[in-house]
């Protein structure tokens, strides 16, 4: 178990310890961190900056907006051409592109909100 040394009093407290025991200085925050290396102290409480989002949601997200909006333009170029015979293919294509991506997003920022909030 690792020691740490106290920042009010110089105690050698364990790392595990929730307060040092000679002053009661906390030794964790609300974050549960059980220790803060000097640079990090420095830092007032509240502007420490965590990433909450993984780059697997985010990458998610990218796709689902890629693909809504390749969908979206490719319907309305669609729409505005005269439909030869055979082209509701691509129309419909365009369309399902959309869809797909628009859930695809949908579901990438559900997925980062409830694993990461």
């Amino acid at each position: 178990m690792a020691l740490i040394t106290c920042a009010d009093c110089g105690q050698k407290v364990s790392a595990m310890a929730a307060a040092c025991p000679r002053c009661g200085r906390p030794m964790r925050d609300k974050f549960n961190f059980r220790y803060d290396p000097p640079e990090v102290r420095s830092v007032p409480r509240g502007t420490r900056t965590i990433e909450a989002t993984g780059k697997g949601w985010k990458f998610l997200q990218l796709v689902g907006v890629l693909l809504t909006i390749g969908g979206g333009v490719t319907t309305c170029v669609k729409m505005q051409m005269p439909h030869p015979p055979g082209a509701d293919a691509t129309f419909g294509l365009a369309v399902l592109g959309f869809a797909v991506g628009l859930l695809i997003f949908i579901a990438g920022r559900i997925g980062a909100w409830w694993f990461h909030g």
